[in-house]
């Protein structure tokens, strides 16, 4: 166990001084990280997962600038190329609800054995287009509640008034977000069902966005269903 421990805190050093002391673009970040603190760790598909998940936490201090390796063109046409088979592998291995481990050893053997990424700088731009999907770091859930659009369409009709107060709490300005936050923790937690607090929080995350507005007016009983747009 301590041996495994020393290990782990080996891999997540490496990758530290990088993103501290490099600045530069993210591909080519993600170029230095792959090629100097991902392959020959011993353990990819963890020296992967501690990648994405400090990347957020630390600043550059810019003491270094990381070398260009991915002109503006290429990495366009590259994401051109590769970028839905990309999203495409990510998608799919996240629809299967692996453990963390798996998923973390599964996403590496994506990039480690697909022939469509047969060089060191095709896999480390996968790292970066991986890098950058707000999907990542991955997270293990647990079961949410499903239920029928039958039963979504019930139970928001009997929520009507509840859903036009969420309209309009979500696009009438506030001096802070935290107030509109608390109104909308207030109303969910003033229901009495999980089903109905399930089913006004998916109305949340609907008007949250600002482009379904219209859709809300045409259908405010909920009426398309509980499926994911």
């Amino acid at each position: 166990m301590e041996k495994t421990e020393k290990a782990i805190e080996t891999i997540k050093q490496s990758i530290i001084e990088i993103l501290k002391n490099y600045s530069g673009s993210k591909e080519d970040i993600a170029y230095l990280i792959y090629n100097n603190a991902i392959i020959n760790s011993g353990n990819e598909p963890l020296a992967m997962a501690l990648f994405f998940e400090i990347s957020e936490e630390i600043e550059s201090n810019n003491k270094k600038h990381a070398e260009k390796v991915f002109s503006e063109e290429e990495k366009y046409q590259l994401t051109l190329t590769y970028g839905k088979m990309i999203d495409g592998a990510l998608e799919a291995l996240l629809r299967r609800g692996l453990s963390k481990a798996d998923f973390y050893g599964e996403l590496w053997s994506f990039i480690n054995e697909s022939k469509m990424l047969s060089d060191k700088k095709l896999k480390a731009f996968t790292l970066y287009y991986l890098w950058i999907d707000v999907r990542l770091p991955y997270f293990e859930l647990e079961d949410g509640i499903k239920m029928s659009n039958e039963d979504f369409i019930d139970i928001s009709k009997n929520l009507t008034e509840e859903i036009k107060r969420i309209r309009f709490i979500l696009n009438t300005p506030t001096d802070q977000k935290t107030e509109r936050a608390s109104r909308l923790v207030n109303m969910i937690e003033n229901l009495v069902s999980q089903e109905e607090k399930t089913v006004l929080m998916a109305h949340i995350l609907r008007l949250n966005d600002k482009s379904d507005i219209i859709f809300s007016r045409m259908f405010p009983d909920g009426s398309k269903g509980a499926e994911e747009e």
